[in-house]
């Protein structure tokens, strides 16, 4: 699948129904993600968490940061041409736009949903959860204050 094969190829190929295979392949490749997306993505929860992080960060000379944040453009081959331009950033190929957070010990925090090519990484940091979460933590962490740029 990862290199373009249809599932009427692979049902030639193999004597097995394309069905079968289609089935196949969205519960243990696209369920998949759903099930393990909460067990290994996640922010600090705690205050605990949070503190301790914030002391890693701060021993290293970035005080009040909790994690490194970017957004990654994923080339997107197949894109339908209704929404080719809303697609097409500044490398004028078609991509989806997903924003990571993640740890100084490369633990992934969070993955944001995609967006279009051509929004803004600002505009994606205002729509994503994770942000809003912080911003909303004050209470939670007992006046530990969030600041995002």
């Amino acid at each position: 699948m990862g290199s373009g094969c249809t599932f009427d190829a692979i049902e030639e190929l193999t004597n097995v129904a394309e069905e079968t295979h289609r089935c196949f392949f969205y519960e243990q490749f696209c369920r998949w993600g759903e099930r393990v997306y909460p067990v290994h993505i996640n922010m600090p929860d705690s205050p605990v968490t949070v503190r301790h992080v914030l002391g890693l960060y701060k021993r290293r000379g970035f005080p009040g940061c909790v994690g490194s944040v970017d957004c990654v453009h994923i080339v997107w081959d197949k894109c339908p041409a209704g929404i080719l331009s809303a697609c097409k950033g500044k490398g004028n190929v078609p991509t989806l736009v997903f924003e990571f957070v993640c740890s100084h010990t490369r633990k992934i925090m969070s993955v944001s949903q995609f967006f279009w090519g051509t929004v803004n990484d600002n505009v994606i940091a205002m729509a994503d959860e994770a942000f809003s979460e912080l911003r909303d933590e004050d209470s939670f962490l007992n006046g530990l204050v969030w600041h995002s740029n």
